[in-house]
């Protein structure tokens, strides 16, 4: 795997911090229940719902209407989403 700009140390924290989110995110999403328990095609479809989602917001915050803080969320929910694909297609194993 190819390592970070090591001339840009700013995108090693903009990942730590997406990283972040992406756990938090995970954890208050734990009553929802275990991702092993979701099929290949349950999360693909939540990754286009995720994906629309992001989108939506958005535009909705380039024309006032959203936030930025609800972009982000949105952006998250679809990145753990397409962890959760790699997970269980098994690359992710150490």
């Amino acid at each position: 795997m190819n390592e970070l700009n090591v001339e840009r140390p700013d995108e090693k924290a903009t990942v730590a911090l997406f990283a972040e989110q992406m756990t938090g995110q995970l954890i208050n999403h734990r009553s929802k229940g275990d991702w092993h328990q979701l099929t290949v095609p349950q999360v693909l479809s939540k990754i286009r719902e995720q994906v629309h989602e992001a989108e939506q917001a958005y535009n909705d915050m380039t024309h006032g209407k959203a936030s930025e803080e609800l972009v982000l969320r949105k952006c998250v929910n679809g990145a753990n989403y397409f962890m959760i694909l790699a997970d269980h297609i098994g690359a992710l194993q150490p």
